[in-house]
């Protein structure tokens, strides 16, 4: 049952965002961007975290999140990660 509100949610979060990026000038463009910005954070936050004390797995739940909301995704998953 949790899976399935999971991924709902993903869904619904992924159409939001298609639509977002769907009414700019360069959707393609910056959809790439916005997905590209938020892996690579996530990779940053992951390897260079420890340093600072914030432990961040690569894991499906994590790279959906950081590629569907890019860089504010990846910032909602490390204040999450303090407040648990």
């Amino acid at each position: 049952m949790n899976n399935a509100i999971l991924w709902s949610v993903l869904a619904m979060v992924g159409i939001i965002m298609l639509i977002f990026y769907g009414r700019t000038k360069r959707p393609v463009k910056n959809a790439v961007i916005g997905m590209s910005l938020g892996g690579i954070s996530l990779v940053g936050v992951h390897f260079l975290g420890s340093y600072i004390g914030i432990t961040m797995a690569l894991n499906l739940f994590n790279t959906a999140i950081s590629l569907l909301l890019g860089i504010p995704g990846v910032l909602m998953l490390v204040v999450g990660n303090f407040i648990t």
